[in-house]
């Protein structure tokens, strides 16, 4: 437990977020000074995984620990970190800028244009401190703190130049003051975040030369195009509303309009994605973020079902735990949702955070699902299977596929089999899980007509976490368990042959506990084992 940052990879139901709440809990008890509840942070995938592990802490002992999903946690940072920079997002952002802004390249991207700001900014220091006596003490003071931030760097040669009692006094005062005028000019860059993030999406031959160079099969030169034109038409439009909001007075709010008098801005809009490109850009140039008494350092972070993190994401994380890097980060490749985040693989992606030295633990039991269940799951995930699959600890129902002409008449039956388990094990858990809203919406409408007892259409991810039957889709369960599931709409329209396709349907079978039922209208998945379908014939 105090073994400082710690990856955990382990399947469905393999107890990765019990060991990470534990490990929390445990360094609580330990040493309640260093692990306060405001010295720690739990990062999950869902509003519904932060309602639910916001009531487990209390039961461990531990109250008040912040949890949060990295978009609001992320949010917040930006908000408190840029205050004035625009608080409107875009409702959907095309797969190809999400896929440029979550790569790893852009990791190296920011890197690199930091690098080249601290060269240009380092060949004028030492220019000019080369012109005059003393400026040798001057290029050993920027060199000591190589190590750190661009913004660090020029603050504490700043502060050295104006300390009078110090080996300042030795440097040529026209040196002194030229030198302490540079670092107020570059000062002023480093601390302009919003417009180095405008600088670096908008420059299409460093985001090409950045993809050529560290991803070449990542993405086309075509979708590089595509997504820098809308970056420049997105970024252009939100740096223009931040730069005016920097101008205005409290009291006073500019617009354009037109003759009309119809407002003729369109309105500034951020990705979802920027918010992880700006504070890693902040990082970068000017240090650690900023908590309310000092920079924001975690002394224990837990991060579940990080494989649906991107590795920008997870490295403005990280860089916020304290120097022993008390950290669990747990998941499952096998359960990914985001297949765009530009998360591969472990080893790649530690590798990408310069964490490469960590050893993946394995977990190798799965304590949720049947041996049925979990072989079923495994099957339909194909190459995608993990190296290292858990292995189920108990056998139970086998696990059944239901062919129907149409919805009508698997609603129909569903209902009546739902009335009899709800009246038989009224303190169950069922889900009925499609893989789209719209496909949930029939069944549940249908349901309700069935006259189901306890049953409940979840939209939002608010699972109110009682008894009964809940009506959702696949992209809302992520975590989460059920006594019996019913996967409904299995059919090769919903669930074509590819990636994404096994990864939902992997999710969706393994929140069973005991028993899984698999429903089709129309031709089957080919996604479901062979033997399967056979038999359902």
């Amino acid at each position: 437990p105090t073994s400082g940052l710690a990856v955990i990879q382990g399947g469905a139901g393999s107890g990765k977020t019990t060991i990470g709440l534990h490990r929390l809990a445990y360094l609580a008890f330990q040493d309640s000074q260093r692990f306060r509840s405001d010295q720690m942070l739990v990062i999950v995938f869902n509003d519904a995984l932060v309602r639910y592990i916001s009531r487990v802490l209390p039961a461990l002992g531990v109250e008040e620990v912040p949890v949060q999903t990295f978009q609001l946690w992320a949010e917040q940072q930006r908000r408190r970190h840029i205050p004035k920079l625009s608080a409107r997002y875009v409702e959907d952002t095309p797969t190809h800028v999400i896929r440029l802004k979550k790569h790893p390249a852009m990791l190296r991207a920011i890197d690199q244009y930091v690098a080249d700001l601290s060269e240009r900014a380092e060949s004028e220091i030492l220019s000019e401190s080369a012109r005059g006596e003393g400026g040798d003490r001057v290029a050993k003071v920027w060199a000591g703190t190589a190590a750190e931030p661009l913004g660090v760097r020029l603050e504490v040669l700043s502060q050295w130049l104006q300390d009078r009692d110090g080996d300042a006094q030795h440097v040529a005062l026209g040196t002194r003051h030229a030198v302490a005028r540079i670092c107020t000019r570059w000062t002023t860059r480093t601390r302009d975040v919003v417009t180095a993030w405008a600088d670096l999406v908008t420059d299409r031959n460093r985001l090409a030369g950045a993809f050529k160079r560290w991803a070449p099969d990542a993405l086309t030169d075509k979708e590089i195009e595509w997504a820098h034109s809308w970056c420049s038409r997105h970024s252009t439009a939100v740096l223009m509303a931040y730069e005016e909001a920097l101008e205005e007075s409290d009291d006073t709010q500019t617009r354009s309009v037109g003759v009309d008098g119809v407002d003729n801005d369109e309105p500034a809009e951020l990705d979802r994605e920027d918010d992880a490109l700006l504070l890693r850009i902040f990082q970068a140039l000017r240090g650690p973020l900023s908590g309310r008494r000092g920079p924001l350092q975690y002394e224990h972070m837990f991060i579940d079902e990080a494989q649906d993190m991107s590795p920008v994401e997870l490295a403005v994380v990280l860089d916020t735990a304290t120097e022993q890097q008390s950290v669990t980060l747990a998941g499952d490749i096998a359960q990914k949702l985001h297949l765009d985040n530009g998360f591969s693989d472990w080893r790649h992606v530690l590798q990408e955070l310069k964490l490469d030295h960590i050893e993946i633990e394995p977990l190798k039991l799965s304590y949720r699902s049947t041996h049925e269940i979990l072989e079923f799951a495994t099957d339909v995930l194909g190459p995608l299977r993990n190296e290292v699959s858990g292995e189920a600890t108990r056998y139970g129902a086998p696990v059944e596929l239901f062919q129907f002409g149409g919805s009508g008449e698997a609603v129909g039956f569903l209902s009546e089999a739902l009335r009899s388990l709800v009246s038989s094990e009224p303190l169950s858990s069922i889900a009925v899980i499609s893989r789209y809203p719209e496909q949930a919406d029939v069944y549940y409408k249908g349901l309700r007509h069935g006259e189901v007892p306890n049953l409940r259409r979840i939209a939002e991810q608010d699972f109110p976490f009682r008894p009964g039957v809940d009506v959702t889709d696949v992209r809302q369960v992520k975590g989460l368990e059920f006594d019996y599931v019913v996967i409904v709409e299995c059919n090769s329209a919903a669930f074509p042959v590819d990636d994404e396709s096994r990864h939902l349907l992997h999710i969706a079978a393994t929140r069973a506990a005991h028993q899984l039922w698999v429903f089709s209208t129309g031709s089957p998945s080919l996604l479901l084992p062979e033997a399967l379908v056979q038999a359902s014939s």
